[in-house]
């Protein structure tokens, strides 16, 4: 489904990722650890084409995509949820739903795709009506997760989605990433805590001052332990 190789990317002259290469499956569930400020998240947009890699290849479903904006990304099928989540909140959770629909492949599949995230987030089929700037903070964050699925995607990319919620609220969303998963969806995940993403993810990967250290859970979980 995805693979990097030798990825280096950053902000002008500040070079955040470095020497990054990774592979993932189709219909994996994997995740990104890592401490703030270490690269996770620069990682995530570059691939996703909000940023430009200065060097190295991005493939997505066996296509060289390096380079390609956010854009025609989506429209190959890799959808980003942003940590900031990025809502319109003067218009309604349906309405922004409706937006995440917009592409033509998720046109063909809205009302199928719409039932889905209702099925998985009820409280969103609650409050159709209501403006997503009223929500609360794990509705919101259960919005912009849904719209990314009204997108149709076969590879959804979620940074940091546990950011200021409950642990309560996180589990639930955890919850929705297993079941995203069984639908046949490729799901990254970008996180800090390695705790909250061990037991529903196939592989973990863990990035350090923007390069990639472990790629097992197991010797992750024993590198924090120490």
């Amino acid at each position: 489904m995805l693979s990097i190789e030798s990825l280096n990317s950053g902000y002008g002259d500040f070079k955040v990722i470095q020497n990054v290469s990774l592979r993932m499956e189709r219909g994996q569930a994997a995740g990104i650890l890592g401490p703030n400020g270490h690269g996770k998240s620069t990682f995530l947009k570059t691939v996703c084409g909000l940023l430009r890699p200065d060097s190295g290849k991005v493939e997505f479903k066996g296509e060289d995509v390096t380079g390609l904006g956010a854009a025609a990304m989506a429209s190959r099928g890799l959808v980003y949820v942003a940590e900031d989540r990025r809502l319109f909140n003067d218009m309604t959770v349906h309405e922004n739903l409706m937006l995440g629909a917009y592409l033509p492949r998720a046109q063909k599949v809205r009302s199928r795709n719409l039932e889905f995230v209702h099925a998985l987030f009820p409280r969103l089929a609650e409050r159709r009506s209501q403006r997503a700037g009223s929500l609360s903070g794990g509705e919101a964050q259960m919005l912009a997760m849904a719209r990314g699925l009204m997108s149709a995607p076969d590879c959804i990319a979620l940074d940091e989605p546990s950011l200021g919620l409950s642990p309560k609220l996180t589990a639930t969303l955890m919850d929705a990433v297993v079941e995203i998963n069984r639908t046949g969806i490729t799901v990254l995940l970008v996180e800090q805590s390695l705790d909250l993403i061990r037991p529903h993810l196939s592989k973990v990967w863990r990035i350090e001052e923007g390069a990639l250290k472990r790629e097992n859970p197991a010797a992750i979980l024993q590198d924090m332990e120490v």
